[in-house]
């Protein structure tokens, strides 16, 4: 009786234990995840603001972009939105080229890790459209109103409540599992203990975890919630196929299962863990390899990334020649108005630290001379200058680290190196003296992730951060403010210098890469007008600078 009611005592103490480790589990959403699946034929961007809790006004510094190549395929583009605030609503910019023909807009899903919402057929169910497009059977069609265009949704309450839904930290065991388990551990415990005659032998427990291994998963599948899962591939999973062909139907079941058995994504998301922290290896090499010296690089295949540093994509002569006719047009069409043109690219980070690619992206290289190397081959026939610091910049890099080693951007030094060459290559037509790096003062702060962590799926990886550099300007006197850019593209940064030692207006037809270099630019003219896009002549009419630049990252350098 004794041992009985000790073997029911301690049945009971584990259930109770498993029960509450199991219950207690959560499972904490880490981002939102946001799809768009569309068929769009010109080349755009796609930005995605977000109004998080307190803040009123939409802004570029609570946004994210995608770039889209045109094709007359459907295309998804994911969207990275943070989770530390409730997100009260947000807006989708359907493009900011002006020449994009009607876009289908097949799907939106709202994600994280603990669920996803898909909106497909009734998008104004769950989203209101501005003035600039209309919406009919998933055909978004843009268009320019009084000589702007900027189309966009703007979300319902119902977008904002399924994103708090998604935010919030889910039970990861549903009750059945959370019961089944727990019994099964209890019942496993208190036969154990009524049964003498078992001998407990070492080979026993090897065959109990080896049946377990194998039959976790099925269990999961079985019991768990799988309809809420998420991919963390970011795809499309399987769905279940129905019985329509006996030859068709094995295949697509097969298809079925390998995507969705269970603990597939624990497995993939330890897989991953395991590859980038423990062996400093890239789970998706597609798109982001590990180099040398703990630099991360970009080597998305689908990118024009992967045809500027492989030197596998060589500019035709023919495009050579349309490209001098466009930009030598601009620079005739603006020098009758007493307009200064000058234009150039910034440099890869693979162009600056060839030697820290890693030798399976070193292969890839087939050809000596870049696109890069083409066109100012070609430009410095036909006598016009095309701006180019990578000299400058690679001079500096033996004393300081000049691109952030997470990240495709450079950082503060190799925004000021790119600057100074800026100031010294242009300087015939420009004038312009840089500030001594004296002028500054430099702090450093550590970063642990980058937009190539992301792409890796990761907030961190062990043993690596980017320390970072921020330049003040110690003469406050000759410091610029912000103003607002009513008016203007999204992304547009407008700064006005009153103490500045030039007092003309300049337009910058700009990406990314030139954001870094506002700080030094805009310390020499009254005014800067900095526009996220290409060039643009009506806005060229409307802000009548006097000097209009365009610049763009080596890699994207064709679509100026």
């Amino acid at each position: 009786m004794g041992k009985q009611l000790l073997a029911v005592i301690g049945g009971l103490l584990i259930f109770w234990f498993m029960f509450s480790i199991l219950s207690n589990k959560k499972l904490k959403p880490t981002g939102i995840t946001i799809d768009l699946e569309t068929i769009t034929l010109e080349n755009d961007i796609f930005y995605i603001y977000y109004l998080q809790e307190g803040v009123k006004k939409w802004s570029d510094e609570n946004s994210v972009h995608q770039r889209i190549q045109g094709s007359e395929a459907f295309q998804n583009l994911q969207f990275e939105l943070p989770i530390d605030k409730t997100i009260n609503r947000i807006r989708v910019d359907i493009g900011a080229n002006k020449n994009q023909k009607p876009i289908v807009l097949k799907s939106i899903t709202i994600s994280s890790e603990t669920g996803s919402i898909a909106i497909s057929n009734d998008l104004l169910n769950s989203f209101d459209l501005n003035a600039y497009a209309t919406l009919k059977d998933n055909l978004f069609s843009p268009k320019i109103v009084n000589g702007r265009y900027d189309p966009f949704l703007i979300s319902k309450p119902v977008i904002s409540e399924a994103i708090e839904n998604l935010r919030k930290p889910k039970q990861q065991f549903n009750s059945t599992l959370i019961y089944f388990i727990s019994i099964l551990f209890s019942l496993s415990f208190y036969v154990f203990l009524i049964n003498k005659k078992i001998e407990f032998q070492l080979n026993h427990v090897y065959i109990f975890l080896f049946v377990l291994i194998i039959v976790s998963p099925f269990l999961f599948q079985i019991f768990s919630n799988q309809n809420e899962k998420v991919s963390l591939e970011k795809r499309e999973l399987a769905k279940m196929p129905e019985f329509t062909s006996v030859e068709k139907f094995p295949q697509e079941f097969e298809n079925y299962f390998n995507d969705n058995f269970g603990l597939r994504n624990e497995m993939i998301d330890l897989f991953g863990r395991i590859k980038v922290n423990v062996f400093k290896s890239s789970p998706k090499p597609e798109r982001v390899q590990f180099g040398s010296n703990k630099f991360l690089f970009y080597n998305n295949i689908d990118d024009e990334v992967f045809g500027s540093y492989t030197n596998t994509a060589p500019i035709s002569i023919e495009d050579l020649n349309k490209m001098y006719t466009k930009f030598a047009s601009r620079r005739d069409l603006l020098s009758k108005t007493g307009i200064t043109y000058v234009v150039g690219f910034w440099p890869n980070k693979h162009s600056i630290y060839p030697e820290f690619l890693p030798a399976s992206m070193r292969l890839q290289i087939k050809e000596e001379n870049s696109q890069a190397d083409q066109i100012i081959n070609y430009f410095k026939k036909k006598d016009f200058d095309f701006f180019d610091v990578r000299k400058p910049v690679v001079a500096a890099k033996d004393n300081k680290n000049l691109y952030r080693t997470l990240d495709t951007h450079w950082n503060a030094n190799g925004a000021y190196e790119a600057y100074r060459g800026f100031c010294q290559v242009t300087y015939a037509t420009l004038g312009l003296t840089p500030f001594n790096i004296s002028d500054f003062q430099i702090k450093y702060n550590d970063s642990y992730e980058g937009d190539l962590t992301n792409q890796l799926g990761v907030k961190s990886i062990y043993g690596y951060k980017d320390n970072l550099p921020t330049y003040d300007l110690i003469d406050k006197t000759k410091l610029y403010k912000t103003l607002v850019r009513e008016g203007f593209p999204k992304g547009t940064i407008i700064t006005q210098n009153d103490n500045s030692p030039k007092k003309q207006k300049v337009l910058i037809f700009r990406d990314s890469f030139t954001t870094a270099l506002v700080q030094f630019i805009s310390l020499h003219y009254k005014e800067v007008i900095y526009i996220n896009g290409i060039y643009d002549q009506s806005i060229v009419d409307k802000v009548k600078p006097d000097v209009v630049i365009s610049c763009r990252v080596e890699r994207y350098m064709l679509s100026m």
